[in-house]
């Protein structure tokens, strides 16, 4: 057996496994429980994971491999989400009064699409409606 890859985590893992099961590529994964129980540094023999494929199939295992790994998306700084200022005072505030982090934006601004200053308030009934008890008439 080859080796072929060393995955970053735990999902490409899984991602390439199920890919080469459905091929029906002969493989190994050399630390496949053990090395996930280790934390701190990667060190090659002991804790990484190592994908090995049986020779006969290591050419089409690494065209596959080579497809499946420019088809994943890797999100660039760019793509991230940017908070306000008021957001990351409003998220460390609250992680430091109640100890949690809600992030993203406010329920007014996620109601208006975005749109800053638009007023949300809904009423909870209308005139006229089913509810509306202002044109009652008594008998």
């Amino acid at each position: 057996m080859k080796k072929l890859y060393s995955p970053r985590n735990e999902i490409e893992l899984s991602m390439i496994k199920g890919i080469f099961d459905a091929e029906r590529i002969a493989y190994f994964v050399q630390n496949d429980h053990f090395g996930s129980l280790l934390i701190g540094p990667s060190i090659d023999l002991l804790t990484r994971k190592n994908i090995l494929v049986d020779e006969n199939d290591f050419d089409r295992a690494a065209g596959i491999l080579t497809d499946l790994l420019a088809n994943t998306a890797v999100l660039k700084e760019t793509d991230a989400p940017s908070y306000s200022a008021w957001d990351k005072l409003r998220m460390a505030m609250e992680f430091l009064l109640f100890g949690w982090i809600v992030p993203g934006k406010t329920l007014r601004s996620r109601q208006t699409g975005g749109k800053q200053g638009a007023d949300v308030r809904k009423p909870l009934f209308r005139k006229g409606g089913c509810h509306d008890t202002s044109n009652n008439k008594s008998s």
